[in-house]
């Protein structure tokens, strides 16, 4: 970014005097339009003419109460000059520049300086991630960019808004940590807070690092409809799922529509597992649905694999997957 100070165009001409005339210029503070934010600076840039005499540059910064001395120059024509900051001035909220010479002609017509806010400064600060989806998820590692500033912070992060175990970090320059999960952070929605008793910058929390992603929570869930070969008879279901806070899913299976075979499946409570569903022979059709629940909990359903056996093969069985 470019802070540029558009008011300040001066033009002065001494030379018919025939003599050299001080020139100070002490600009207003230079901050953008981020006042409370560090900075660092890279680049002064000057449209000026000082008759090829020296003109010095001066800025004063936040944190030092003396000017820090960057350079000088030196033009025989109005022309574009270039000052590095970056190795002479620290991190500061504003800038304040100083041109001083002894100079025979004077001319300014620009001056900007590109420069980086840091992130705005805090003490406390808390977020809920609402863009990792509404699935289920496992997450293990969850890494953070942040400059302490040589203060300790402490980071809580929150998994279905139930507090983790906290950490402690510092650092006195922009760090990424990484908060490793040590017990099953098994949830929907995360957030996390960040909290001191002096200012920090945050640059980044990044995406938590998940393992595992379960299918979308149900309570009635279907498969299907499709079609089973011009007739076929089903000889076994086999689901894999897993079901929160209950133990028993009812479930239907219809052939074009019409109720073929209806039962209950009994699974455990809070385990991810594969279920074995024998059907009897008679259960055969076309257009195959199959309903799972309704329930009074929510469960997530992975897959359902079907045994087959095609019309007019009694023996030779086939696997179908339903989604």
């Amino acid at each position: 970014m470019a802070y540029t100070l558009e008011t300040l165009s001066l033009v002065q001409d001494v030379t018919a005097a025939n003599e050299k005339q001080l020139v100070d210029i002490l600009t207003p503070r230079l901050f953008s339009a981020s006042p409370y934010n560090r900075k660092n600076a890279y680049t002064l840039k000057l449209n000026v003419f000082t008759g090829s005499d020296v003109l010095n540059i001066l800025v004063y910064t936040s944190y030092q109460d003396d000017p820090i001395y960057v350079g000088n120059v030196n033009t025989a024509s109005l022309v574009e000059c270039f000052l590095n900051l970056s190795e002479t001035l620290g991190i500061t909220k504003w800038f304040q520049i100083r041109l001083i010479g002894l100079l025979s002609d004077f001319k300014l017509t620009g001056l900007s300086i590109d420069i980086e806010d840091h992130p705005q400064p805090l003490s406390s600060y808390r977020e809920d991630l609402a863009d990792l989806g509404p699935n289920k998820k496992r997450v293990r590692v969850w890494p953070v960019t942040i400059d302490t500033m040589g203060e300790n912070v402490t980071w809580t992060p929150y998994v279905d808004n139930i507090p983790q175990t906290p950490m402690t970090i510092n650092s006195s320059y922009p760090k990424t940590f990484h908060y490793q999960f040590l017990t099953d952070a098994f949830g929907v929605d995360y957030g996390y807070r960040l909290l001191s008793d002096c200012s920090f910058e945050l640059y980044k929390a990044h995406q938590p690092t998940e393992v595992q992603i379960l299918p979308i929570a149900k309570r009635f869930d279907q498969l299907g409809s499709d079609e089973l070969f011009r007739y076929g008879k089903l000889k076994l279901l086999i689901v894999r799922l897993m079901a929160i806070g209950g133990s028993a899913i009812p479930f239907t299976i219809y052939f074009a529509d019409d109720p073929k075979y209806v039962g209950t499946l009994t699974v455990v409570d809070g385990v991810e597992d594969t279920y074995e569903i024998k059907v009897p022979k008679t259960t055969a059709g076309q257009v195959l649905r199959i309903e799972l629940g309704p329930t009074a909990f929510d469960f997530h359903r992975f897959y359902m694999h079907l045994q087959v056996v095609k019309s007019g093969k009694d023996t030779e069985l086939e696997w179908v997957t339903l989604k």
